[in-house]
């Protein structure tokens, strides 16, 4: 137990539960054992949430997200981490699918720094090569609020000049749930089809360019 709540950091009693299975009533049996382990917890909700060591107990609303995602991707995604990464960039969370590795970019409704600003940074990240020692290249992935911002953000990526727009994708918050197979899209022209964490899908038109690794 104490494994899963460090691995999640942030974590309520009904996320334990699906991640192990318990079907009690209103999951009194991990409810039981995680008293007994007496980890920080903070009321968000009405909810207990329990917290990692380290945790300031801040942002709970952004971080459950992230739990949200971290549990909906646990089958597909491997090398989770959401520490320990900087050289310029600050995702929320670095993991591997067989798409892609991805940063996690996942926006609240006020971002203190603009998602375009974000894309800049990750951009310089892998002109300087930074992302050399964790794999040999990337894609980040942009949750932001609702369906309209996810469209905006494509239209606002679209416009920005930065280079190598295959390496971003877009989703939105009602999708975390069902994140594997979601439909992600990209702001690169070139990459008109849809995408999902378990690989690209929907093929290109006839006639229109082929997407290729350089792209990203």
């Amino acid at each position: 137990m104490h494994e899963i709540i460090e691995s999640y950091r942030c974590i309520t009693a009904a996320q334990v539960a699906l991640l192990t299975g318990d079907s009690s009533l209103r999951q009194q049996n991990t409810r039981k054992k995680l008293s007994r382990l007496n980890l920080p917890t903070v009321s968000y909700g009405g909810k207990n949430v329990y917290l990692a060591p380290g945790h300031g107990g801040k942002l709970i609303e952004h971080d459950l997200l992230i739990t949200d995602l971290h549990v909906a991707v646990r089958d597909i995604a491997t090398g989770w981490r959401q520490t320990g990464i900087r050289d310029g960039i600050n995702p929320d969370a670095y993991f591997v699918t067989a798409a892609s590795p991805f940063f996690l970019e996942l926006e609240n409704s006020n971002p203190s720094e603009s998602p375009v600003e974000k894309a800049r940074s990750y951009a310089r990240y892998a002109d300087e090569r930074k992302h050399l020692r964790l794999c040999e290249n990337f894609r980040v992935l942009f949750v932001v609020p609702t369906q309209q911002k996810a469209e905006n953000l494509e239209r606002s990526l679209a416009s920005s000049g930065i280079p190598n727009l295959g390496r971003f994708w877009v989703g939105f918050h009602d999708q975390i749930a069902g994140m594997p197979g979601a439909r992600l899209r990209c702001p690169n022209p070139r990459c008109s089809r849809d995408f999902h964490l378990i690989g690209r899908t929907t093929p290109l038109p006839a006639g229109a360019p082929p997407y290729h690794p350089g792209d990203q």
